[in-house]
């Protein structure tokens, strides 16, 4: 469906990064972000209008898109940063104080992301924020794409006890293999690109 992206950005972002995003699309049309705006703006409505419309939809189309998204977000974050700054540098009345709850609001935002990223370690594409229902959730919304590499585990622990000594494994996703092969203890396993 056309709202495919929209999902993915809704339940995949960390919570923290999906409200930045949200107060930076708000920033760019109002017109608080400078001219700077219509990069951003031209990209996302480039991008929608390529991908959204698009019949085949996979997640990892999704890359081009989150260097737009990650900006977008990091202007709403300086935007509440200096507001922040200037509330704390206010009430104390020390110049000190702001610097230091800007950095803090950006800590925060950085932390939270992180926490986000290694809660789903080491099945990073089975992240599903708090919107679209946590762990729990996990796989419900894009299974075609988060076990895409499912098999992986399983089909190298099989070609390691069985291969010959310095057998070629031919696969689609052949980084992903050679990891798989060398925790199977076969690290004389050549994987490369089959096609």
């Amino acid at each position: 469906p056309w709202y495919f992206y929209f999902v993915l950005l809704a339940v995949k972002l960390p919570i923290a990064t999906l409200i930045a995003f949200t107060g930076g699309i708000v920033l760019l049309l109002r017109r608080a972000a400078g001219d700077g705006r219509y990069f951003l703006l031209f990209w996302l409505l480039l991008w929608g209008l390529t991908f959204a419309v698009a019949g085949g939809k996979f997640t990892r189309y999704a890359t081009s898109l989150m260097p737009a998204v990650i900006i977008t977000a990091a202007l709403a974050i300086q935007f509440a940063g200096r507001a922040v700054g200037r509330f704390f540098r206010g009430l104390f009345d020390q110049p000190a104080i702001g610097v230091y709850a800007r950095a803090a609001l950006v800590s925060l935002v950085i932390i939270s992301t992180m926490w986000a990223a290694a809660s789903a370690s080491p099945h990073f594409r089975l992240f599903i924020n708090s919107v679209g229902g946590g762990s729990a959730k996990a796989g419900a919304y894009f299974p075609q794409d988060e076990f895409y590499d499912a098999y992986m585990l399983d089909a190298l622990k099989e070609i390691a006890a069985r291969a010959r000594p310095n057998a070629r494994v031919g696969t689609e996703i052949p980084v992903l293999a050679d990891y798989y092969a060398k925790r199977a203890g076969r690290e004389d396993l050549t994987c490369s690109q089959f096609f």
